[in-house]
Protein backbone atom coordinates (compact mmCIF):
# COMPACT_ATOMS: atom_id res chain seq x y z
CA UNK A 1 0.00 0.00 0.00
CA UNK A 2 0.84 3.47 -0.54
CA UNK A 3 0.49 6.74 1.51
CA UNK A 4 1.48 10.03 1.26
CA UNK A 5 3.16 11.78 4.26
CA UNK A 6 4.22 15.43 4.09
CA UNK A 7 4.10 15.02 0.58
CA UNK A 8 6.42 11.73 0.16
CA UNK A 9 5.25 8.79 -1.26
CA UNK A 10 5.63 5.71 1.57
CA UNK A 11 4.84 1.68 1.08
CA UNK A 12 3.76 0.05 3.67
CA UNK A 13 2.65 -3.32 4.05
CA UNK A 14 -1.40 -4.24 3.84
CA UNK A 15 -3.05 -3.30 7.08
CA UNK A 16 -0.50 -0.69 8.52
CA UNK A 17 -2.01 2.23 10.82
CA UNK A 18 -0.79 5.33 11.20
CA UNK A 19 2.36 4.77 13.36
CA UNK A 20 3.80 2.78 10.55
CA UNK A 21 3.55 5.25 8.41
CA UNK A 22 5.23 8.05 10.49
CA UNK A 23 7.85 5.54 11.72
CA UNK A 24 8.27 4.75 8.10
CA UNK A 25 8.52 8.59 7.06
CA UNK A 26 10.90 9.71 9.56
CA UNK A 27 13.18 6.41 9.05
CA UNK A 28 13.82 7.59 4.91
CA UNK A 29 13.91 11.49 5.93
CA UNK A 30 16.33 11.13 9.22
CA UNK A 31 13.43 12.60 11.68
CA UNK A 32 13.09 11.24 15.47
CA UNK A 33 10.31 8.70 15.10
CA UNK A 34 8.04 10.06 18.14
CA UNK A 35 6.23 12.83 19.13
CA UNK A 36 4.36 13.51 15.88
CA UNK A 37 0.86 14.44 15.37
CA UNK A 38 -1.07 13.29 12.21
CA UNK A 39 -3.86 14.97 10.40
CA UNK A 40 -5.54 13.50 7.40
CA UNK A 41 -5.97 15.55 4.01
CA UNK A 42 -9.50 17.05 5.77
CA UNK A 43 -7.17 18.56 8.27
CA UNK A 44 -8.29 16.35 11.07
CA UNK A 45 -6.15 14.72 13.77
CA UNK A 46 -5.64 10.84 13.45
CA UNK A 47 -4.95 8.52 16.14
CA UNK A 48 -1.71 6.71 15.74
CA UNK A 49 -3.35 3.38 15.33
CA UNK A 50 -6.09 4.47 12.89
CA UNK A 51 -6.11 2.51 9.74
CA UNK A 52 -5.11 3.94 6.64
CA UNK A 53 -6.05 3.44 2.92
CA UNK A 54 -4.22 2.95 -0.29
CA UNK A 55 -3.32 7.11 -1.32
CA UNK A 56 -4.32 8.48 1.69
CA UNK A 57 -2.24 11.85 2.40
CA UNK A 58 -0.97 12.68 5.68
CA UNK A 59 0.41 15.52 7.41
CA UNK A 60 2.43 15.30 10.13
CA UNK A 61 3.89 17.97 12.94
CA UNK A 62 6.35 17.80 15.74
CA UNK A 63 3.87 18.27 18.52
CA UNK A 64 4.63 20.99 20.61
Amino acid sequence: MRVVVNGQPVTLFAGAVVADAIRTWATEVGEKTSGWIARDENGLEVAPDGPLEEGMRLTITQQS
